[in-house]
């Protein structure tokens, strides 16, 4: 704001010096004009000098011959003519030297004016310049004052920027290092969700089947080829042809399996991976033995099964496995 100020005053001020300038450079036209006229009017009075110089010598003879010619009244009265034109004539004279003098100092006054004018403009410009070189200098240093200002707040302006940057980067650093931690965060929790939905899906899936035997005499596992239902199993293969029923997909499973027979002394075991989980007895060891006399043994176990474990219904002796009244049934329960 100072330094717009500044050179305000300063176009303000160079503009009245022009002005002044050119009022000067007016009143110094005109000299050359009346410089001009003042040689004239000097010349004009050389002229009437002479003139008047010959005019006085022409009055002295003219005395000369009427100190002569007093005799002759013709020639007294043409001398006293002569004395009256000679009076008019020094009159004019006079009057001619009288306008020269007036002129002269009206020529000198004027010239005193314009060298009075002259020196004002002189002292004028001198004071001009010295004001303008004021306003330079004051300027100079007034700008040298904003260029430190200027260096000062680019410097504070510079640190600043640098201090934010530095901000930002250890903000970015932050963001990237949060951006990282929230990556992993969502990398375990989908893994952790995918494993709950697993789990969910694990343990919403429907698994179950009940088969029955076609009977006959067994000895070893007993084959179910004659499916009632299933639900969820892919293959029943195994169960057809081996009796063995494969996990397809892991859980809590609960077998419960029904045998009717009327061989004497008749049990059967219901075994995980081959080996027995539970132990049941269908028909007492009686010596009497009779053919119509069937019984039933009923048996249940519960296990965890993974995947490709096995279940079977394994017979010790041989027995008569009565068809249509001899099943399993294997529910996934969780």
């Amino acid at each position: 704001m100072e330094q717009r100020k500044s050179q305000t005053q300063m176009e303000q001020y160079i503009r009245q010096l022009e002005m002044e300038v050119k009022q000067l450079v007016n009143i110094t036209s005109v000299i050359p004009i009346i410089q001009e006229n003042y040689n004239k009017m000097n010349s004009e009075l050389l002229q009437l000098n002479t003139k008047s110089k010959i005019f006085e010598m022409y009055c002295a003879n003219c005395q000369n011959s009427t100190v002569q010619i007093t005799g002759s009244t013709n020639r007294q009265n043409e001398t006293e003519h002569l004395a009256k034109v000679l009076q008019k004539t020094q009159s004019k004279v006079d009057m001619l030297i009288s306008n020269d003098k007036a002129r002269k100092q009206d020529f000198l006054a004027l010239y005193n004016l314009t060298l009075n004018n002259q020196n004002k403009l002189a002292k004028f410009v001198t004071e001009s310049q010295h004001r303008e070189q004021e306003l330079l200098n004051g300027t100079d240093e007034r700008i040298q004052n904003l260029s430190v200002v200027v260096s000062v707040t680019d410097n504070r302006t510079n640190r600043s920027l640098m201090s934010m940057q530095n901000q930002l980067a250890r903000q970015s650093e932050r963001i990237q290092n949060l951006s990282l931690v929230v990556s992993v965060t969502d990398n375990r929790t989908n893994k952790s969700l995918m494993s709950m939905q697993n789990h969910v899906a694990r343990q919403s899936e429907k698994v179950a089947v009940t088969a029955c035997a076609d009977g006959g005499h067994v000895k070893g596992v007993i084959i179910f080829t004659n499916t009632k239902e299933s639900y969820g199993i892919n293959n029943l293969s195994p169960l057809y042809y081996t009796g063995r029923f494969t996990c397809e997909k892991p859980g809590l499973y609960l077998t419960v399996a029904t045998m009717m027979s009327h061989t004497p002394n008749s049990e059967y075991q219901i075994r995980k991976n081959g080996i027995a989980l539970v132990y049941v007895r269908i028909v007492a060891n009686f010596t009497d033995s009779r053919k119509d006399h069937f019984h039933s043994g009923t048996g249940s176990a519960v296990s965890i099964m993974n995947q490709n474990d096995t279940f079977d219904i394994y017979v010790v002796n041989d027995t008569f496995i009565h068809p249509g009244y001899s099943c399993v049934s294997i529910i996934k329960v969780h």
